[in-house]
């Protein structure tokens, strides 16, 4: 913001102090509002839905965790669990002490031991994380 405030000042000092400078900066402005409302219209597009604002964030960041932890939530929201599964390790790949994914896949491991696994994980790397533990004792019981 305060780059952009000495940009306008400077913007404003010239155009009182140079009458051949106008036209220029004229055209700058409105060469930059075009492009504002040209941004502002394609990122509207990203916030359309949950899903499009996710994707469009997994393209600008395909390399981290959270942006595939949250697809995978998403996925599992709408019962997609495979891909979900896939994004939760893809996040596990990123930061292997991700204990809310860690949690979050173990509870769509269809096999005991390896939801055991993934919520003994989630503890270890946070031992505070009341859904793991509530979850590792859903399993047990």
């Amino acid at each position: 913001m305060g780059c952009l405030i000495l940009v306008v000042y400077g913007a404003q000092r010239l155009w009182e102090h140079s009458d051949r400078l106008r036209r220029p900066i004229l055209l700058l402005t409105c060469v930059l509002l075009a492009a504002g409302c040209l941004k502002t219209i394609a990122r509207n597009q990203d916030w359309s839905s949950r899903e499009a604002l996710l994707r469009s964030g997994l393209k600008t960041l395909p390399h981290n965790a959270k942006m595939h932890y949250n697809f995978g939530n998403f996925l599992r929201d709408s019962s997609e669990p495979e891909p979900a599964i896939a994004h939760y390790r893809e996040a596990l790949r990123l930061w292997p002490t991700y204990a809310s994914a860690h949690n979050n896949i173990g509870t769509l491991m269809p096999q005991f031991a390896t939801a055991e696994y993934h919520f003994r994980e989630a503890i270890k790397y946070a031992s505070e994380h009341i859904n793991a533990h509530y979850n590792l004792g859903q399993l047990y019981r």
